[in-house]
């Protein structure tokens, strides 16, 4: 399949498919994905392949995420999967009214802002894995901050507090 591994939400879509075994219009080429929020695709006829075109304002509404999707051919009484794989659907980073961030960072920014005692109403009210942050102790505080702070870390590439040195001759 042409599928392509990345796709970004709020951009146009488009790849071709051609499936020799099951021609279009004869067979009908639906993709299915399952992720944060599940959508599908439906492919239009091209001669005997399969177009498949998403507008950008269909798109923007996608949750960006990570997908496993399955395509599937039907001809009105069998149904065939044909391939299956995983898509990562990237954010429209265009929409300036989304968070981007992702949770870990919301999370340790949240913790963040309690340790310096400047938080707002909504991140003293923050939960994380079932906790409120208004009920951690300074302890359990601590921990979280540290834990989410190596988790931006990880995503970001980053590897806080570890310096390398090299040793050789001079």
């Amino acid at each position: 399949m042409n599928i392509p591994q990345k796709l970004t939400a709020g951009d146009t879509w488009q790849w071709d498919e051609s499936i020799a075994e099951y021609p279009a219009p004869t067979w009908t080429l639906t993709f299915y994905f399952s992720g944060p929020a599940p959508f599908n695709i439906v492919a239009s006829a091209d001669g005997a392949d399969f177009a498949i075109s998403v507008t950008a304002t269909v798109t923007a509404d996608y949750t960006a995420g990570d997908y496993q999707w399955i395509a599937r051919v039907s001809n009105g009484t069998q149904v065939t999967s044909v391939d299956t794989g995983q898509l990562i659907l990237l954010p429209d980073l265009a929409d300036v009214d989304a968070d981007h961030r992702s949770f870990n960072r919301r999370a340790l920014e949240a913790l963040q802002a309690v340790i310096e005692n400047r938080a707002t109403t909504d991140q003293l009210s923050f939960t994380i894995a079932g906790r409120s942050l208004t009920r951690m102790s300074w302890d359990e505080l601590l921990r979280a901050y540290d834990r989410f702070r190596l988790e931006v870390a990880s995503e970001t590439g980053d590897t806080p507090g570890r310096a390398f040195i090299r040793f050789g001759r001079a």
